[in-house]
């Protein structure tokens, strides 16, 4: 994925990830820095995603037929090979 130059400081000096979807594609991206300070991008594939909601702990996505509820596994302050949420 291509982005602009300045992306990744400014996730890093916000200290955000961030998540979307394309309702074409049927995707849910997820968007933040690798503990080296380099672009990560995740994605998955659903059916026609529709909507995204989060909160601190959990990501709700609506897709064709379904509501998904992801939920982070972490404790608070955990981490799993440098990242601070694992959504299942």
């Amino acid at each position: 994925m291509q982005t602009s130059r300045q992306f990744t400081a400014w996730l890093a000096e916000q200290g955000v990830s961030l998540a979307f979807t394309t309702y074409q594609a049927g995707r849910l991206f997820l968007l933040g820095l690798k503990p080296d300070g380099r672009l990560d991008v995740f994605n998955r594939a659903f059916p026609r995603c529709m909507g995204l909601c989060a909160t601190s702990q959990t990501l709700y996505l609506s897709s064709l037929y379904q509501l998904w509820r992801f939920e982070n596994t972490l404790g608070s302050g955990d981490l799993h090979q440098g990242y601070d949420r694992v959504y299942v």
